[in-house]
């Protein structure tokens, strides 16, 4: 159960910063 809720947090986070990095590449390009 631990395990299952670190491993959503890591995969929360992770899609978080992928959001982040393409909102920024978006903002540079134009």
């Amino acid at each position: 159960m631990f395990v299952e809720k670190t491993n959503v947090s890591k995969y929360i986070e992770k899609l978080t910063q992928t959001t982040k990095i393409l909102k920024y590449k978006l903002k540079t390009d134009t």
